[in-house]
Order: C-alpha cells, then structure tokens, then sequence
C-alpha cells in the first residue's frame, strides 16, 4: 500500500465482464484454489488504467454454488501473477486508457485474496446494487488545472 499512495504503484479495479457489464451477481471470472495459490480465469472489460496497473483488485467467484455470495476480491500483482491487458479504443475520457483483462490459468498466491472466505454481505455488496458506485468519482478524473488566475 505504501506503493500506492506515493504514486509509484498504479491500481485498477476489475469488476466489469463482457457479457454481464457491472452486475456482480453474474461475475463469470474463477478463482480455484489450488494448493499455496488460486488458478484465476476469465476476462474484465471497460477496465480504467487497466494497460497501465501495476496491480488489480479483481472480484472472481470462488464457489458457483452459492451464486452471488460466492465471489471474493483478490489483489492480482502484474509482476507475481502476469496477465494479459490490451487498450480499448474509446470516443471520450482520454485521460486515462479503459482495457480488457484477461487471466488464462493465471496463478495468484493465497495470502493475496483479500476475503479468503467468500462475501455473503457487507457495504461493498449493498452499495453494488444500487446502481453507479462510482458516479461521484467520474469529475475528479476529469478535473482540468484552473486557467483563472
């Protein structure tokens, strides 16, 4: 973490999928343990700073069985567990690149899940639901330096 706050380590969040946008409960991306390390497969779309990251807070379902409730956020570091980031091409918001992630048997050490058991409620969970999360974020990426004096 102290990384990350002096700027020297760069972080996305990878929630969103191709065929199931930022509904959580249908998160298709796996993570099965296997040993000292969880096997993570599938890909996130629409990803911010996705090319760029250094590491990613991925949410992956653990156990189908118990649907939504079964996922939890791993911290996947690029240089321990590397995949594959390519840019999207976008219209607007060209201050930072939107990416697709994609972990194909991408090996993810335990101590890095970050709820080593699976969700079942919490903040996180009920403030997915209601819509936008990241809403109030979207003007301070987009704040330009003052030109008034």
């Amino acid at each position: 973490m102290p990384l990350a706050a002096s700027g020297d380590y760069i972080g996305c969040l990878a929630i969103t999928e191709p065929d199931v946008g930022s509904d959580v409960s249908g998160v298709k991306t796996l993570a099965a343990l296997s040993g000292q390390h969880y096997i993570m497969n599938g890909t996130k779309t629409w990803i911010s700073n996705g090319t760029i990251a250094d590491a990613a807070f991925v949410l992956a379902t653990m156990d189908k069985t118990l649907g939504a409730l079964g996922m939890s956020f791993f911290l996947v570091e690029r240089n321990q567990s590397p995949f594959e980031a390519r840019e999207l091409h976008k219209l607007g918001l060209r201050c930072f690149p939107t990416s697709e992630l994609s972990f194909s048997d991408c090996k993810v050490p335990r101590r890095t899940c970050l709820t080593p058991a699976p969700v079942t409620s919490g903040p996180w969970l009920s403030s997915m639901s209601r819509g936008p999360w990241w809403a109030p974020c979207a003007p301070a990426s987009l704040k330009q330096p003052s030109t008034h004096p």
